[in-house]
């Protein structure tokens, strides 16, 4: 059985990640529109060292791809949405459950994020299919939609599209800018 968060993942030049710097990297990519490992890859290796200590980075190294798929591929996705959804209902300074009933029961919020995720995201076309990736991939995507609608965003897909033109607006999303 995998860990519910594993502490730390080593990326192919033998640099360990703790799984919080992973994840917040991860989030602020899928913030900027990063839909694929790669991606997120792509948006962390080009932040500066100071940024990524910022996001929990010890020596403030991006982690590679491999990294992210290795990482997602052995967290726990139940215990990660537990987690993140706790994590939200504070956010939102409510107590766990009770933000589910407004849209009338769980198939109703549940189609209705997917459809924000695919058209924000294009979650029907991903080529993340394997084990436990696509579960954590939705569950990343559900924080940043999350984030995002906390801080008023309407349209989703737009909003995604603004913090993308500037590096530092999805960090100070987060709270690390």
């Amino acid at each position: 059985m995998p860990e519910p968060l594993p502490p730390a993942a080593r990326s192919s030049g033998g640099v360990r990640h703790a799984m919080s710097s992973i994840l917040a990297t991860a989030i602020c990519a899928v913030l900027a529109g990063a839909r694929s490992f790669t991606a997120m890859a792509e948006w962390s290796a080009e932040q500066s060292a100071e940024t990524l200590k910022r996001l929990g980075s010890r020596r403030g190294r991006p982690p590679s791809e491999r990294t992210y798929r290795r990482a997602f591929a052995n967290i726990d996705v139940q215990e990660l949405d537990r987690r993140t959804g706790v994590w939200i209902a504070v956010q939102q300074r409510l107590q766990a459950g009770e933000g589910l009933a407004l849209d009338g029961g769980h198939w109703q919020i549940e189609n209705r994020l997917h459809h924000v995720r695919d058209m924000a995201y294009d979650e029907d076309r991903s080529q993340v299919r394997k084990g436990r990736r696509p579960h954590a991939m939705a569950t990343l995507r559900n924080i940043a939609i999350s984030l995002l609608r906390l801080a008023g965003a309407e349209n989703i897909a737009a909003a995604t599209r603004f913090l993308g033109r500037q590096a530092e607006r999805p960090l100070r999303l987060v709270g690390v800018a």
